[in-house]
């Protein structure tokens, strides 16, 4: 479970994150890819047509210290799980930091799906969601290929 920390002004503005993050869901096959193994011979990575992506806000207490933190204590890897069967392999989850008169997020994402170098790529397609330029990103390149390329030996 890999894990990146946001800050935003408003809740307003991590919905508008996760509308950004559920475009480019949509678009890129790998994003929508669970493993399935329960009645199967071998598990399978399989491609959803749809998968919505999972917000929740987390109640926290100042009292009991910076939110972020206490968020990242209740998500961090060594205790919390994602279910691998269930795809988008991402969740987002926030929380009210009114010491700071923010609103603290963290991605959530497995690294089957995502490492650091796909991040990137989705934050560049994401923003471009943002500022309303998603006709400007080039077509995304289907799952199936890098697989095959994957299975072929091809680099």
């Amino acid at each position: 479970l890999l894990q990146s920390r946001l800050a935003f002004d408003s809740v307003e503005r991590v919905e508008a994150f996760a509308a950004a993050l559920r475009q480019v869901i949509a678009r890129h096959d790998i994003l929508r890819t669970a493993v399935i193994w329960q009645e199967l011979a071998a598990p399978m990575q399989v491609v959803w047509r749809h998968a919505g992506l999972a917000v929740q806000e987390i109640v926290l207490d100042p009292a009991q210290g910076d939110i972020l933190e206490q968020l990242h204590g209740r998500f961090d890897a060594r205790h919390y799980r994602l279910d691998i069967s269930q795809a988008p392999l991402l969740r987002l989850v926030y929380a009210r930091d009114p010491a700071h008169d923010r609103v603290v997020a963290m991605l959530l994402f497995h690294h089957v799906v995502m490492d650091h170098t796909a991040l990137d790529v989705v934050q560049h397609e994401m923003l471009a969601c943002l500022q309303g330029r998603e006709a400007s990103l080039g077509a995304a390149v289907p799952y199936r290929n890098y697989v095959a390329q994957a299975r072929l030996g091809v680099s």
